[in-house]
């Protein structure tokens, strides 16, 4: 009784035009994100340079047969998205875990269980997470890569300022090209991110709330560390 048809557009009939457009790109550039989430558990994991490639060669083809198979029988299925879902929170349950640990948010969310997991952080992201399942999802998209792109930025910022400063220094992955060639690759989703801002601001009803959104969690962010400094000194 499959009833969703998944090549209808979804926004058809709540985005149109260039608002559209922003949520489109949007959705392209989400399915894509998280490839470097996997360094925020990188301390839990024994050899990473070894263990990283066998997992993946490992996994790869049963990702990819978990995604065709349950589609051929349903497309209109949760079950991949459910599994998205588990993977992201596991990732970024460790970053209110660690600042946590670092004392710039309560010490309640570094509690471990037995299975030295920290089932606190997971718990409040959870929460966090289910109060934002309110929001419109072409809001919540467009607001996302915004603030990840962000953050990406910054981390690609960090790769070219090493590569200047420590151009010998390796980690358990390199990426086999030169200052200019890492510069290159750090500005092309930079461009594809200004873009969508400039399109997502001319859309009054999808972008520029999220776009709002967006600005006002960046400019809390530096305000909060601040307070969090003062209260751990």
């Amino acid at each position: 009784h499959l009833a969703h048809l998944p090549w209808r557009p979804f926004a058809s009939g709540e985005a149109h035009g260039l608002g559209g457009l922003a949520v489109g790109i949007s959705l392209a550039l989400w399915n894509y994100i998280g490839w470097d989430n996997p360094s925020t558990v990188q301390g839990e994991v024994k050899d990473a340079s070894r263990s990283y490639p066998r997992a993946l060669a490992i996994a790869l083809p049963f990702v990819i047969a978990g995604y065709l198979l349950p589609l051929l029988a349903a497309l209109g299925g949760m079950v991949s998205a459910l599994a998205l879902f588990n993977a992201l929170l596991l990732s970024y349950s460790r970053i209110p875990f660690v600042l946590a640990s670092d004392r710039l948010l309560p010490q309640s969310l570094a509690r471990l269980d037995l299975r030295v997991t920290p089932w606190v952080a997971v718990v409040v992201s959870a929460v966090f997470y289910s109060l934002f399942v309110l929001v419109p999802f072409g809001k919540l998209v467009v607001a996302d890569v915004l603030l990840y792109s962000l953050a990406l930025f910054l981390e690609f910022g960090a790769l070219v300022r090493l590569r200047k400063t420590e151009p010998s220094l390796r980690g358990a992955f390199r990426i086999p090209l030169g200052r200019g060639g890492v510069a290159c690759l750090a500005a092309l989703p930079m461009i594809v991110l200004l873009g969508v801002i400039a399109i997502a601001l001319r859309d009054g009803e999808y972008g520029l709330p999220a776009i709002i959104g967006s600005a006002i969690a960046i400019a809390a962010g530096p305000l909060i560390y601040q307070i969090a400094r003062r209260s751990r000194a």
